[in-house]
């Protein structure tokens, strides 16, 4: 499957948008289209129109627009099914319930893993408030223990044990110096890598140990491993709609660890603010320590030399103990430099807190910003499934009409095929018709001739006829006259000579147009009688008559 970047899965969608639209118009003309088409179909089957060859032309021109246009819209529909298949593929390619899975087990381990180190970081800072309660009280019991010893040394021994005292001092100055150097092992040992294993296998916890202890646990809390791995896979890049209202849940849970966190890490500076100042008086404190010793070493008053080995004992005395306070000054001297060495360190890890909190804070602000836009992508992606269903269902929509279009327009085919027919059967009766109208007319003429011919046989017979009669009786009379004398005889001769001629006149016919101008045709049903120039009158007549 060719991979797709979303701009061109958006672009592809508002053509099929676009394309779903244009189909939409198609089928609006082509229900504009098929109204007078039905309307023209309904007047035909109805009878009251009569096609011409313009209309069907016409109409067969638009069946093969309506055809051509079916088998676009049919090509649009298999396109856009495809498309509907692509873009399921690849929604299931991106929502597969094993790649989510995983990422759901991936994402549960770092959130009980984050869990396990707040746990342990919770625990460590109660064991740390409560390592600081302690702290200030043991500490003024130091503070006290020595003032006091050195009081009631100084008045009650003032002059008989004082290098007692001076030894005391050295000793815990010595102390002090011994813890103070293993809590700067320690915090080397930290930047080195090392967690203080050294420390714990001591077997009495003294309070500059547990400073460096303190130390410690405040720079391994400042400083987690594997953090910004974690951070990288807080959230979740795609969640299908089921999970993000769990995700949700656990995103809440992590914003309030990751809020206690902050408290802490607010009470983690209060803490470094209160060791600076604790740091600062210890400095003071041991000072003043030393001034002490320095005042009671000067302040040491000679005694009186009774015998020489008691004034040797003593002079090897005072050098020892001048040679312990040269001593002394120097631990005090490399004291005071591994002081300065754990100031400048504590300012170091003072600056590296700000920049850890300033990506603490930049962090914080690529999570949300990360989360707007994991939260945005959501939503695209719940827009893009929004839109890929509402264009299914616009696609069925438009599948739906086009097949009622290609129901409507598969009635109107069998019903123009059925016209079709009927046109050619109306055309063949048409021929039909006027073939017999002009066999009639062919028919009624001859019939017309027949009856002129008829009529004037009929009144050349009547003729004749009268002829015959006057023949016959200018016979009678001939014969008649052949009994009396020949002038009687001479005159009828005569007279039949002129019927003779006058016979044979009439019996020569007049031209055939004058007889048929002069017969006459009577109504078979009143008689009327009409001249052969007015036959046409004679037939309505006729009609009249037989209606």
């Amino acid at each position: 499957m060719s991979c797709r970047s979303p701009k061109d899965l958006i672009k592809s969608k508002w053509r099929s948008k676009s394309s779903n639209s244009k189909s939409e118009t198609t089928l609006e003309n082509f229900r504009g289209k098929t109204a007078p088409l039905q309307t023209s179909v309904d007047e035909i089957t109805s009878g009251r129109a009569k096609l011409t060859d313009q209309e069907r032309h016409r109409l067969l021109e638009t069946i093969q627009i309506l055809e051509a246009e079916r088998e676009k819209n049919a090509y649009h529909l298999t396109e856009k099914d495809k498309e509907i298949e692509r873009l399921r593929d690849q929604l299931k390619a991106k929502y597969s319930t094993t790649a989510l899975l995983e990422q759901l087990e991936e994402k549960t381990k770092e959130g009980e893993r984050k869990e396990q180190l707040l746990k342990s970081l919770s625990e460590e800072i109660d064991v740390l408030k409560k390592q600081l309660s302690i702290t200030p009280a043991t500490l003024a019991q130091l503070e006290t223990k020595p003032f006091h010893v050195s009081q009631t040394e100084t008045t009650v021994h003032c002059f008989t044990s004082p290098m007692n005292n001076i030894h005391e001092m050295e000793i815990q100055l010595k102390d002090w110096r011994r813890e103070l150097s293993v809590c700067a092992m320690a915090v080397l040992r930290n930047r080195r890598g090392l967690w203080g294993s050294e420390l714990t296998s001591r077997r009495g916890p003294s309070k500059a140990w547990e400073l460096g202890a303190c130390l410690l646990r405040h720079q391994a809390f400042r400083k987690p491993p594997r953090r910004r791995r974690l951070l990288k896979g807080l959230v979740p890049r795609r969640l299908p709609k089921g999970l993000v209202h769990q995700w949700t849940g656990t995103q809440l849970h992590r914003d309030r660890k990751r809020k206690r966190a902050l408290e802490k890490n607010q009470q983690w500076l209060v803490y470094d603010q209160q060791r600076e100042v604790y740091v600062k008086g210890l400095l003071a404190k041991i000072y003043e320590l030393e001034q002490k010793s320095e005042t009671a070493a000067h302040s040491l008053p000679q005694p009186t030399k009774k015998t020489e080995s008691e004034g040797y004992l003593q002079e090897e005395k005072q050098k020892h103990d001048y040679h312990l306070l040269a001593k002394a000054k120097k631990d005090l001297e490399a004291e005071r430099q591994t002081i300065t060495q754990l100031n400048l360190e504590l300012h170091e890890f003072q600056r590296k807190y700000e920049e850890t909190q300033k990506e603490v804070h930049d962090l914080n602000k690529l999570l949300c910003s990360q989360r707007k836009a994991d939260v945005q992508h959501l939503e695209d992606d719940r827009h893009k499934t929004e839109k890929i269903q509402r264009l299914e269902e616009e696609n069925d929509i438009a599948r739906r009409k086009l097949e009622e279009e290609k129901k409507r327009s598969e009635e109107l085919l069998s019903q123009i095929q059925f016209l079709y027919t009927s046109l050619l059967k109306h055309q063949e009766e048409q021929t039909r018709v006027a073939l017999l109208e002009q066999q009639i007319q062919a028919c009624t003429l001859d019939f017309e001739n027949e009856k002129l011919d008829r009529q004037n046989v009929q009144h050349q017979l009547h003729v004749i006829l009268k002829e015959l009669r006057k023949a016959r009786s200018q016979i009678i009379q001939l014969e008649s006259l052949r009994q009396l004398p020949e002038f009687a005889f001479t005159e009828p001769l005569v007279t039949f000579q002129g019927e003779t001629e006058n016979r044979v006149k009439v019996a020569s016919p007049k031209s055939p147009t004058a007889a048929l101008n002069e017969s006459l045709v009577e109504c078979p049903k009143c008689n009327i009688q009409y001249p052969v120039t007015e036959h046409r009158d004679l037939l309505v007549h006729v009609e009249y008559c037989s209606q």
